[in-house]
Parts: C-alpha cells; structure tokens; sequence
C-alpha cells in the first residue's frame, strides 16, 4: 500500500485520528494513516519552504522504518508547475498498486490535483486507488475523523459515462454506474427501477454495438421508458445522473422508430458518431429492403435478400466497365445469370426483375455499386491490393445519408407501390 501525502509549515496539533474504527494519536496526519492502513510506503509533496521546515524533520522520524520519502513540488502558482506537481507525483506511484491520497495538509492547488491524479492513476496505470481522505480536524478539538473523499472520483466517472455516451452512443459505462449502485435491485430507494434501466442501456449498447437494425427500435422504446418510471429525484449515490438523462433520451429517441424510416435514421445515426462500419454494413442492407418495398417484396426471407442483391450486383457487374475510379469493382463472385435469379424468378433479365422507373433504378444502382464497393473494402480490411485509405472510407461513408436520403424522397415523389 502507498500513502501520498503532503505537509505544510503550519504548527499542527497532537489529535487522535480516526478511521474505519481505528484510531492513532499524532502530530501528523500521515504518520497516523501509515499505521491505520497500514502503508508500505509514504511519499511525502513538499515544497521547498516545507522541506526547510522542522515539520519535515519530525514527521521523517516519527515515519521511522517506513522512511518517508520526498516528492520536490513547486508552488503550483502557473500552469506549467501545476503540470509538474501532476507528473512528479504520477512518477513515483507504482503501476499496479495500492493508493491512498491524504490531502489534509495540501497546498493551495494540490488537494484538486490529486483527485485528477488518482483518476489518471487508476485509468492510465492500473493503480487501485483505496481512498482519499481529508483530517477534519477543528481547533480545541482531540480528535479528528478522516474523511473519505472517494465520492469525487465517481464523479469523475460519471463525466466519463456522460462523455462516451454523447460521443459514441455507448450507454455501457452508465449502465456499470447505475447497477453497481444497486447490485441487489434493492438500494438505494427505486433500486429496481435503476437496476432495470442499467439493464436496458446495456441492452440497447449491444444492439447497437452489433448492428442489430430491428432489435435497436425495440431497445431504444423499453429504454426511454425504464427512464420515464425513474423519478426526477434520486438519492445522493446516485445525485448525478438526472443531469445525464436528457442527455439519454437525445442519444436514444431517434431510434425508437421501425422500418425503412428507421433504419435510415440509425444510419445517419452511426455516421455522425463515427461508426463508419457499422453505417456502411447497415446502409448496403438498407438498399434491400427499399428495393423489396418498391417492387412489393417484403424481402425478409434470406432468399429474397439474395436475388435481389444478386440482380443489383449482377447489373453493377454488367456496368462496371463503363464506370471509373472506384466504381470499377468485381462485386460478386458468381456469374450474371446466378446472381440475377433468373431462372428462378422466370424473370428475362434484372431490368424485370427489379421493377422502377428507369432514373429511380439508375439511381438506385449507382448507391449499390458505390456502398457495396465500399463495404467490401472495409470487410477486407485493408488487406486488397489497391485497399482505399482511411479518409476516402471516411469521406464516402460521410456522404451516404445523403444518399439514402436521395432515394427515400424519390420513393415519397413517386409513391411507393
């Protein structure tokens, strides 16, 4: 176990401190948590007017075999020594240990640095961080308890959760906050009802997560309504999640709905979060079902999906030599006839057999060969000679809801059948 603490060049009274149930009289507050925790080690901030200091001296000898050991901090005045307190102590706590961060006599700025730190700690070098603990002592009192301030860095998580979900729609690190509180379903008051909305923000992240297009409508509407029963106050352990459900619902209502609509919404969805791959697979898939509806075949058997990918692949085969650039692609590996499902259509050809006018057609064959071209590329993962750069995917994946969208509005000019 590691102690980082900090000493001052105040006068500090003789007080007995009390933790978990323990207690140990001192002068300092260090000396009395390296024997109530107990610590392996105590590295101790000190500026240059504190290791000057007799308080220095004395707490060295009170340490005894523990031996504290000095951390050199400037001030913390400017910008660039608070970075150097920050990077001094990071140094000399070790990776995978056990802390303990006592803030009592910390110096101007460095009792909020070392929350931050801590947090740093724990995330960047695998350090479990036990604690961090303010003595209150008060002035004629003979005693002080050592307060936890661990709350802080939940805080700190929960911005984190916030932050992932509005950048990538991942719900699964509010879903971890909201059911570690209530492990048992049972507390904090309304334990159940955040226990179920944990339950369902994981849910709909693993839909999303695995493009499950039909399953995200259904996640999306029980989750918005787990967050509806939750009341608008909540206990303190969970006081900072209603600041975030707004947030929640903004993520989560555009998916509530079903369909063609729907899933292009999902794809818009997935392009402004950056999740090219999932929206490129999505989109390709997209491109079936607004074929199948605008020719009256619900292509939700996996033979319909096929004959009519065979015939838009077929056709952009058939094509490909009159396109240029990255259009020129060999889309499926099967011949014209057997891609087409002619003969098992009794069809003449792919014109009949996907049945729209000829500039909705066009149109809808360009979006094929160019999200089909695409998705296969992503799915080799740049492993094809000729593989395209990330900011090509990047770009032609960004003008795809736009594309979709082309295609949607024609259908609405025209009336799908």
């Amino acid at each position: 176990m590691q102690l980082v603490t900090f000493l001052g060049t105040n006068e500090y009274a003789d007080v007995e401190y009390c933790w978990n149930g323990r207690r140990c009289r001192s002068r300092f507050v260090a000396e009395a948590l390296a024997e109530l925790l107990p610590a392996d080690s105590v590295l101790v901030g000190l500026t240059e007017g504190a290791k000057a200091h007799k308080n220095w001296f004395d707490l060295r000898a009170a340490l005894g075999s523990r031996a504290g050991m000095p951390v050199d901090l400037p001030d913390g005045r400017t910008e660039d020594e608070q970075w150097t307190i920050f990077t001094k102590l990071a140094e000399r706590v070790e990776s995978g240990s056990k802390l303990v961060i006592d803030i009592t006599h910390s110096f101007r700025s460095m009792g909020v640095l070392a929350v931050v730190l801590a947090s740093y700690l724990r995330e960047a070098r695998g350090v479990e961080v036990v604690d961090i603990v303010y003595g209150a002592f008060e002035k004629g009192q003979s005693e002080a308890p050592l307060i936890s301030l661990a709350p802080f860095l939940e805080m700190i998580e929960w911005v984190a959760a916030a932050r992932f979900l509005s950048v990538s729609g991942d719900s699964r690190m509010l879903a971890e906050l909201l059911q570690r509180k209530t492990p048992d379903g049972r507390a904090p008051k309304h334990g159940k009802k955040v226990s179920l909305l944990g339950c369902r923000l994981r849910q709909t992240s693993q839909a999303l997560a695995t493009n499950r297009a039909k399953q995200v409508a259904d996640c999306a509407t029980v989750t918005l309504q787990a967050l509806d029963a939750l009341p608008k106050a909540l206990k303190p352990a969970l006081a900072p999640f209603p600041v975030i459900r707004e947030s929640v619902r903004r993520t989560y209502e555009p998916l509530r709905e079903g369909g063609l609509e729907g899933a292009l919404r999902l794809v818009e969805w997935y392009v402004e979060r950056g999740r090219y791959l999932q929206a490129v697979t999505l989109a390709s898939e997209w491109l079936i079902s607004y074929t199948g509806a605008r020719t009256g075949n619900p292509a939700e058997e996996r033979e319909d999906r096929e004959w009519i990918s065979g015939s838009l692949s077929a056709e952009a085969r058939r094509r490909s030599g009159q396109t240029d650039g990255a259009l020129k692609r060999d889309y499926m590996d099967r011949s014209a006839e057997e891609a087409a499902g002619v003969k098992a259509k009794g069809g003449s050809g792919n014109r009949d057999y996907i049945d729209l006018s000829a500039s909705v057609y066009d149109q809808l064959l360009n979006a094929w060969m160019r999200i089909a071209g695409l998705r296969n590329d992503m799915a080799h993962c740049g492993y094809r000679a000729g593989a395209w750069p990330a900011e090509t995917i990047v770009k032609e994946a960004q003008e795809i809801p736009q594309t979709l969208r082309g295609l949607a509005s024609q259908a609405g000019e025209e009336g799908a059948p």
